[in-house]
């Protein structure tokens, strides 16, 4: 369980007078997929689908979209999947005279192609730690075997092998922050499984929820590869998780209305707040969930906050940054088109127990049970522990309000 401090630090379902709070479209004539947002918040990585091309894209706000180009040779075709702490290295995938490339792009350096595991000639980069020097990914062999890989400048492309028991498969999807935690999917003898792999352990399985055929796989992590996200399959349906090694795999339920599915993609550098899609009464949409406030649109946290969303459908949150103040994803625009969005959240409000997004006489309350049960929610000072210093300290910032 984490400590209240911790999640109303990062709770996104907050605060109503903070001018912080806005919407915008990345713009395009044609369809703009978004992938994720740098650490910082500053930059988006994503991919343009036009009508003579597909090209990896940075955006950066008042800058605009900036196309990443592609590997030479072959088609021009490429996708930008993952980006670094502060925006300035991109990787995923170009097409180059090999065939289809993992790539590492910088602004000095341009796209660059990472080369193949051995024995494989296609691949992919998913992911970047925060330096932009540890870039993850997969490459596919002849046979169709996906392996993962890691990529530093000085060792070049490592294996990361598999889990042991099922089909020789692997894809490594995002890297912690200091790069020390790998995660992603793998084959073992129980079936599809999210790993977690580290220098010192290898690659282990996470398991499953409960319920339902075994499969799951890891999408993200915090910065420290503590939390680990992505979606597996419950009693309910494929559902939305959020795993710690204390914890364990825990779902983490769906928008209501239609039927029962959901997908996390990101998660704050904390790994308080996590970001995916589910589908609701009118179709997939991007969600949010903390665990003071659970799982709400996007769009209606949007709306509680005053942000127009009007004629918008947001169809995934695919990134959010460490501060989880700004989330990215891909949507359908009013004129009908697939475009990616940004959305900025205001600061957290401490006191905020319930997330209504507001302070009242409800959180009062709430931290009164919260207290009586010694729960850590209530430890609002420092040195552990549930005593009347976090009693005091709740007050205060109750008083100092939203």
């Amino acid at each position: 369980m984490l400590h209240a401090r911790t999640l109303a630090t990062t709770s996104l379902l907050l605060a109503t007078a903070a001018p912080a709070q806005d919407f915008r479209a990345l713009g395009g004539p044609d369809t703009t997929i978004v992938e994720g947002v740098s650490a910082d918040g500053g930059a988006v990585v994503g991919t343009f689908i036009g009508f003579s091309k597909t090209e990896a894209i940075r955006w950066t706000d008042p800058a605009g979209t900036q196309g990443l180009g592609d590997l030479t040779g072959g088609l021009f075709w490429s996708e930008g999947l993952g980006i670094n702490a502060d925006g300035t290295v991109l990787v995923g995938k170009g097409w180059s005279a090999a065939g289809s490339e993992p790539f590492r792009w910088t602004a000095s350096r341009g796209m660059e192609g990472l080369g193949f595991l051995r024995n494989t000639n296609q691949g992919l980069a998913y992911g970047v730690s925060a330096d932009g020097n540890t870039v993850v990914g997969a490459c596919v062999a002849p046979t169709f075997n996906a392996e993962a890989f890691r990529w530093t400048p000085g060792t070049g492309m490592q294996g990361l092998g598999d889990l042991r028991g099922g089909e020789d498969y692997s894809q490594a999807i995002a890297v912690s922050a200091n790069a020390d935690v790998i995660v992603g999917v793998s084959e073992s003898s129980d079936g599809i499984e999210a790993f977690r792999w580290t220098e010192t352990g290898g690659m282990e399985g996470l398991g499953d929820l409960a319920g339902g055929i075994f499969s799951s796989t890891a999408t993200a992590t915090s910065a420290d590869g503590s939390v680990i996200v992505g979606y597996g399959e419950s009693t309910q349906g494929s559902e939305a998780f959020r795993w710690t090694e204390a914890g364990g795999m825990d779902g983490l339920g769906d928008l209501f209305g239609g039927a029962f599915y959901s997908s996390a993609k990101a998660t704050n550098a904390e790994g308080s707040v996590v970001v995916g899609f589910s589908e609701s009464g009118v179709g997939f949409e991007a969600f949010i969930w903390t665990e003071a406030g659970g799982m709400r649109s996007v769009a209606d946290v949007l709306q509680d906050l005053g942000v127009s969303t009007a004629g918008w459908r947001l169809s995934t949150a695919d990134g959010i940054s460490a501060d989880g103040r700004t989330i990215v994803g891909t949507g359908r625009r009013p004129d009908g088109l697939t475009d990616g969005w940004v959305a900025h959240l205001p600061p957290t409000c401490a006191a905020d127990l319930t997330g209504e997004g507001n302070l009242n006489t409800n959180d009062f309350f709430l931290f009164l049970e919260l207290y009586q049960d010694g729960s850590p929610r209530a430890d609002f000072a420092p040195g552990g522990g549930i005593n009347t210093n976090d009693f005091f300290a709740f007050l205060a910032a109750y008083q100092a309000g939203c």
